[in-house]
C-alpha cells in the first residue's frame, strides 16, 4: 500500500512538473511572439534562437521561429523549421500561411498556391510583407478573402535579347549528298544548301500576358509572344513568330480547368510558311502541397501557304506528375503524351503521323537568385504512308534536351545561358540530324497590377 502511495505521489508531481516546464516554456515564447506581431523580427530571432536547443521541435516555438527567419530573409532555414510544425500539425494555419508567402518569394507560385488555400482566412496575427490581402493579389486566391482586398487586373511581360550559336540552322543531314531514289537510282543528289550548316544566331523576344478575374473563382487570361531571329550568314533563313493564346481558368478547391483558343504564324524571310489554329484544355489537380497531377488535350489545324498538301490537323493529350521535396525548392516533373497527325488532303497521307513520348524536367535553385532548369524529351514518330522521296514509310525517333541557368542579378533583370540540343534519328537519310544551340541572353522583367 505504502508503494502504491509512493508511486501516486511520484507520478502526480512529474505531472505537476511538467505543467509548470510548459508554462515557463509557453512564458519565454511570449516576448518573441509581441515582438513578431510588431514587424520586429530583427529582435525575435536572437531570443528564439537562444531557446532552439530546449524548444526546437515543439509547435509553438518552430512556428515562431520560422517566421523569424523568414521576415530576416533566411528562407532555407524558415522552410526546415515550418516543415517540422506542419509535420506535427498538418492543418496549423500560420504555418500555412507562413510556408505561402515563402513559396512566394521564391517564384514558387503553385506551391504558394496550394499552402494559401489551407491557411484560415480570420484569426491570424498580421505578418509584416505577408498580408492575406497581398498574397490574395499575387496568387489570384478568391476574392472573397477579404473584405478590404480585390484581385484587379495583372499585366505582365518581357523582353528578351539573345545572341549565340547555332551548330544547324537548316536541320540538314551531315552529308553533302544523298542517295534519293526518287531524284536517281544511280548516283547520289547534292544537297546544297539543304545540308548541315551552322551560324550565329541573334534572337529578340517580346512577351505580354494580360489575367483579370471574371467572378471570384475564374480568370480570363491571353498571352501573346514575338520572336524574331536573324542568322548572320544566312539571311534567307531570318525566322519570324507569332505565337497568341486566349482563354479562361476556372478554380475549385484543390482542382483548376483551364480552356484555351491557340495560335501561330511562322514566317522565313518575312513569307508565311506555318500557321495554325486551334485550342487546349488541361486539368491540375493539386494532391498535396509538394504534388501536382496535370492532364491536357491540344487540338492543332496546319496550313502551308505554299505546299497546301502539307496541311494536317493534330491531336495531342498528356499527363504529367509534378512533385516537390520537404525542405527544398527542387521540383521534378514527368509524364507522357501521345498523339496523332491527320492529313487534310487524301493524296497526301504520308504527311500524317502517329506519335508517342516520355517527358522529364525540373528547377533547381542554386542560390537565392539563381534558377537551374532542364528538361528531355523523347518522341517517336511512325508516319502513315510511305515518303514520297525514298517509297518507304518514314520512322522517326527524336531525343530533346535543354537547359537555362537563370541568374536575376537586379529586380527585373536577368542574365540567362541556355543550352539546347536535337537528335533526330530517321530510317530515311535526308531526316537524320543533330542540332545544338548556345544562346546568352538579357531579359528584362514587366509585371503590372491594375485595381
Amino acid at each position: 500500500m505504502v508503494f502504491v502511495l509512493r508511486l501516486f505521489s511520484l507520478i502526480i508531481l512529474l505531472l505537476i512538473s511538467s505543467v509548470i516546464t510548459d508554462l515557463h516554456a509557453e512564458d519565454l515564447l511570449v516576448r518573441p511572439r509581441d515582438l513578431l506581431k510588431h514587424g520586429q523580427a530583427e529582435n525575435a530571432l536572437p531570443l528564439l534562437l537562444t531557446l532552439e536547443e530546449q524548444q526546437a521541435g515543439e509547435t509553438a516555438y518552430d512556428v515562431l521561429l520560422g517566421w523569424a527567419l523568414l521576415e530576416s530573409g533566411q528562407t532555407e532555414a524558415a522552410s526546415f523549421a515550418l516543415e517540422r510544425v506542419l509535420m506535427a500539425d498538418r492543418h496549423h494555419g500560420l504555418a500555412h500561411l507562413l510556408t505561402a508567402c515563402l513559396q512566394e518569394r521564391r517564384g514558387n507560385l503553385e506551391k504558394a498556391r496550394q499552402h494559401f488555400e489551407l491557411a484560415p482566412k480570420t484569426g491570424l496575427p498580421a505578418v509584416r510583407h505577408c498580408a492575406l490581402e497581398r498574397l490574395q493579389d499575387k496568387l489570384h486566391a478568391p476574392a472573397e478573402i477579404s473584405a478590404t482586398g480585390s484581385r484587379g487586373t495583372r499585366f505582365s511581360g518581357y523582353l528578351q535579347l539573345g545572341v549565340g550559336y547555332d551548330t544547324n540552322v537548316t536541320s540538314g543531314p551531315a552529308a553533302q549528298s544523298l542517295g534519293i531514289p526518287a531524284l536517281s537510282l544511280t548516283s547520289a543528289t547534292a544537297l546544297g544548301a539543304s545540308s548541315r550548316s551552322g551560324d550565329w544566331v541573334t534572337l529578340l523576344t517580346g512577351n505580354g500576358a494580360f489575367q483579370t478575374p471574371l467572378t471570384n473563382d475564374s480568370d480570363l487570361m491571353g498571352t501573346l509572344v514575338m520572336s524574331q531571329g536573324v542568322y548572320a550568314s544566312h539571311s534567307a533563313l531570318e525566322e519570324t513568330y507569332a505565337t497568341g493564346q486566349l482563354g479562361m481558368a476556372h478554380r475549385t478547391g484543390a482542382d483548376t480547368l483551364t480552356l484555351f483558343g491557340i495560335g501561330q504564324a511562322y514566317l522565313v524571310d518575312q513569307e508565311m510558311m506555318r500557321s495554325y489554329w486551334g485550342g487546349m484544355t488541361s486539368w491540375q489537380h493539386a494532391l498535396n502541397p509538394l504534388s501536382t497531377l496535370n492532364s491536357y488535350l491540344q487540338y492543332q489545324n496546319f496550313t502551308y501557304p505554299d505546299y497546301p498538301t502539307y496541311g494536317t490537323r493534330r491531336l495531342v493529350g498528356g499527363i504529367m506528375h509534378s512533385v516537390g521535396f520537404s525542405g527544398s525548392d527542387v521540383n521534378l516533373y514527368y509524364g507522357s503524351h501521345v498523339g496523332k497527325e491527320s492529313a487534310k488532303d487524301d493524296m497526301a497521307p504520308q504527311v500524317g503521323q502517329k506519335l508517342w513520348g516520355l517527358d522529364l524536367g525540373g528547377r533547381m535553385p542554386l542560390q537565392e537568385n539563381v534558377l537551374l532548369t532542364g528538361n528531355i524529351i523523347f518522341e517517336q514518330h511512325r508516319y502513315d504512308d510511305r515518303d514520297t522521296m525514298y517509297f518507304l514509310a518514314r520512322r522517326d525517333k527524336q531525343l530533346s534536351l535543354g537547359g537555362t541557368l537563370d541568374w536575376k542579378y537586379a529586380r527585373q533583370w536577368h542574365f540567362l545561358t541556355s543550352v539546347s540540343s536535337i537528335g533526330n534519328g530517321s530510317n530515311l537519310q535526308l531526316y537524320d540530324y543533330n542540332r545544338s544551340s548556345l544562346m546568352f541572353s538579357l531579359r528584362w522583367d514587366i509585371d503590372h497590377e491594375k485595381k
